[in-house]
């Protein structure tokens, strides 16, 4: 006699992991985040890559200046905070005073610098000009 078939078992497996395309890594992307951290705005590790994390530090950036906060830089806001960046690298020590002075800190640098640009300068208080050591007359 014929017995019964046991009935199959039904396994499921683990659902199928679906990987997404990574976000690639560009040197705009690597300057955006550099920027953002100098100033205060988490974009975490430097990697180029503009994640969420990312866009969530343009939105601090863009509300903290009071912009609309989209996590999209507009031209105007991207160039702003990359050359205030870049202004303050360069002028080394001037920028580290500048936003000791600031009730912000450094973030404050990004309104000072914008302030700048809407008078139209493009420098706060500068450095004295650096003169050449004179000759010294030495009688004998």
């Amino acid at each position: 006699a014929a017995q019964p078939r046991a009935q199959a078992r039904s396994y499921s497996s683990a659902p199928k992991k679906v990987y997404r395309p990574s976000i690639p890594a560009t040197e705009e992307g690597r300057e955006l985040q550099t920027a953002l951290n100098y100033f205060g705005f988490d974009a975490g590790t430097v990697d180029g890559r503009v994640g969420s994390r990312t866009r969530s530090a343009i939105a601090d950036y863009q509300r903290y200046l009071g912009y609309d906060a989209t996590g999209n830089l507009t031209a105007f806001e991207k160039e702003l905070l990359t050359s205030s960046h870049f202004r303050a690298q360069a002028s080394g020590d001037l920028a580290y005073r500048e936003a000791a002075r600031h009730p912000e800190g450094t973030k404050g640098l990004l309104k000072l610098y914008r302030a700048d640009i809407a008078n139209g300068s493009l420098q706060r208080d500068p450095l004295p000009e650096r003169r050449e050591p004179s000759s010294y007359a030495t009688d004998i």
